[in-house]
């Protein structure tokens, strides 16, 4: 996990290996009350301690969710979309239709949450399957590639902005 004094500068100020309270807590404390207190964004893993230990240590610091973890928990979300979708099939009384819907959805994992412009041929393939058997994974997948294009884009104060 990395910890950034500044949103806009993106670099790290160090690497904690260790997930407790305690261990980011010997990274905070070094840096004394003052510059705690003066620290205005955090971009950190969302974890219940975390947040926590960040507003108790950075009372002036507003906690936003790192860009790895929001896709994380969007992908997350598409994957379960399409198992509910597949378990649904069982209710399909005509065969043929079935079969074309399981087909269109059974190991299409990858194909989903992978970036799109990251897919090969094969990938690009099952991708257009899911979203001939499913609508609502359609939309869920240009949802998620639109949102991935938003937190690519340069925010006011970054550099190249």
């Amino acid at each position: 996990m990395d910890f950034r004094a500044a949103l806009d500068t993106r670099q790290p100020i160090t690497r904690q290996p260790s997930r407790t309270q305690e261990a980011l807590g010997e990274v905070f404390d070094p840096w004394g009350v003052e510059v705690l207190e003066g620290i205005e964004g955090v971009s950190i893993e969302l974890w219940k301690p975390y947040q926590s230990l960040v507003k108790s240590r950075m009372p002036n610091a507003t906690v936003v969710a790192d860009r790895f973890h929001v896709m994380k928990q969007v992908n997350e979300e598409l994957d379960e979309h399409r198992k509910t979708e597949k378990r649904a099939v069982k209710k399909i009384r005509n065969k043929v239709e079935k079969e074309r819907v399981l087909k269109g959805l059974t190991g299409r994992k990858y194909a989903l949450i992978k970036n799109e412009e990251d897919l090969n041929e094969c990938q690009r393939e099952k991708l257009a399957e899911v979203k001939e058997v499913s609508s609502t994974l359609a939309k869920m997948h240009r949802l998620k590639e639109a949102f991935r294009d938003f937190l690519k884009c340069p925010r006011i104060g970054q550099r190249g902005y």
